[in-house]
């Protein structure tokens, strides 16, 4: 069987990751965008009335890319805070076959005290990918006791 050249060259991009294939969270594709953490829209309460101006902050550490980031915000007067989409790049993560490793945290500081509000590792680059395209909804209740729901460890439940 004989290859024209057009055909070739399209078995050359796709097999060196210019063309971009994302399957069982491995992923290629020079261009993709890569999420390292999905938005956040979360509500802080505490006795069931809104927490005001708690800290609320968001750290995270891409393995591959070598990119550890902290970003910071305040609940509101309702006691809602919101963290934008993150993304990152790499040159060699886009042309190197990988599972995606991202450690994501939130933690939440009132009153001198630390709750811990999110633990969870992130193994794709997709929106939304932490809940299977379910965006992150979450609200934080300061007396629960941490524990695993959903695959993430933290003090917070989340909305459908």
């Amino acid at each position: 069987m004989k290859l024209n050249n057009r055909v070739v060259i399209i078995l050359l991009l796709i097999t060196s990751g210019v063309v971009g294939v994302s399957q069982q969270g491995f992923t290629m594709g020079m261009f993709s965008k890569k999420i390292l953490f999905s938005p956040v829209d979360g509500v802080v309460l505490q006795g069931g009335e809104p927490v005001v101006n708690a800290e609320v902050v968001q750290n995270y550490n891409w393995a591959w890319g070598k990119v550890e980031k902290t970003v910071r915000t305040h609940t509101n007067e309702r006691g809602e805070f919101h963290f934008d989409e993150v993304t990152g790049s790499s040159m060699s993560g886009s042309i190197m076959p990988h599972e995606p490793v991202i450690h994501q945290e939130i933690l939440i500081f009132h009153e001198g005290e630390k709750y811990k509000a999110w633990r969870f590792v992130k193994h794709n680059y997709d929106l939304n990918g932490e809940f299977k395209d379910r965006g992150i909804n979450m609200t934080c209740r300061l007396e629960t006791e941490p524990e695993f729901r959903d695959m993430v460890f933290g003090i917070c439940t989340f909305d459908s």
